[in-house]
């Protein structure tokens, strides 16, 4: 497998987490989790260390996070790509618990940092919890992504293609894209995002624009509960997941290491303490053994 295919796999956590959503149309009462096991069973150990794994949780299966980050980690993973369903609305009771569950998952890695135990902490930091950050520069990425239909027409957006909203067809494969109207669309999607404050985060606003709109919600209030998600997910793990992508691309310089090998390059300079701050809760520990290591 090339260091440039990224392959991902569906699995959610446990079987219990993953066949609440996820199940067969048409082979009631089979499990998805042990057909999808299965399948990974017969792949070579070697390989699972490069496959990442997306987890997609709702406001039912949100509370198993730590247990499924657990169980990913054992089987072999080291990335996760943790996702919330793109077109949930979390009501009140909702946001109560996501906040507490992401909370307690800021906790839990902070503990492990704090345990200054250098095999848990590279073991925590090097799997990666992933979450795709979207970025308010929509037009750098979404002008280079069209969904195409069965019969040949141009999309902005996969929902609106699903919907066969005619009204939203950019071009064909015949005569091509046009610019024109794909720009005259997102220019209206754009100034309804620009309205909210949190527009950055685990849901993708463009989506939720078109989502609502398939379904005849209002925009507003689907991207208004997207910015209270978005705020609750980066106050709890934003610091989480920066330091963990600090890391990993700490690692792949050679002057640095990692936390348990000598690095390729050393000066006499011993570091014997490292600090690291996640929203004003400071993990500061002997990280390093007695006789450190010199970098």
């Amino acid at each position: 497998m090339g260091q440039d295919v990224n392959i991902a796999i569906s699995l959610d956590g446990t079987r219990e987490t993953t066949d609440y959503h996820r199940k067969f149309r048409e082979k009631k009462g089979v499990s998805v989790f042990d057909a999808v096991v299965d399948n990974l069973n017969k792949t070579p150990k070697e390989y699972l260390g490069n496959l990442r794994v997306a987890v997609t949780t709702t406001s039912k299966t949100i509370g198993s996070i730590i247990e499924s980050i657990e169980f990913l980690q054992k089987m072999g993973f080291k990335r996760v790509a943790l996702d919330l369903d793109s077109y949930e609305i979390w009501g009140k009771k909702d946001l109560k618990f996501l906040k507490k569950v992401l909370a307690e998952v800021r906790k839990y890695y902070i503990g492990i940092m704090n345990t200054g135990s250098l095999e848990r902490i590279e073991k925590i930091l090097g799997f990666s919890l992933e979450n795709v950050q979207r970025s308010r520069d929509y037009q750098v990425t979404l002008f280079k992504e069209i969904s195409v239909s069965p019969d040949g027409c141009f999309f902005p957006s996969d929902v609106v293609c699903r919907m066969g909203r005619k009204d939203y067809i950019v071009g064909d494969v015949e005569h091509g894209i046009d610019f024109r109207k794909l720009e005259r669309i997102y220019s209206k999607v754009f100034s309804c995002i620009a309205r909210g404050r949190y527009t950055d985060g685990v849901f993708l606003s463009v989506d939720r624009y078109f989502y609502a709109l398939a379904h005849d919600l209002k925009p507003e209030i689907m991207l208004a509960n997207s910015n209270r998600v978005n705020r609750i997910f980066q106050n709890a793990l934003g610091k989480v997941l920066n330091t963990q992508r600090i890391y990993r691309n700490l690692i792949q310089t050679p002057l640095f290491g990692d936390f348990i090998h000598r690095p390729k390059y050393s000066s006499g300079k011993p570091i014997r303490r490292l600090g690291i701050s996640f929203s004003g809760a400071e993990s500061k520990r002997q990280l390093l053994p007695r006789d450190p290591l010199r970098v």
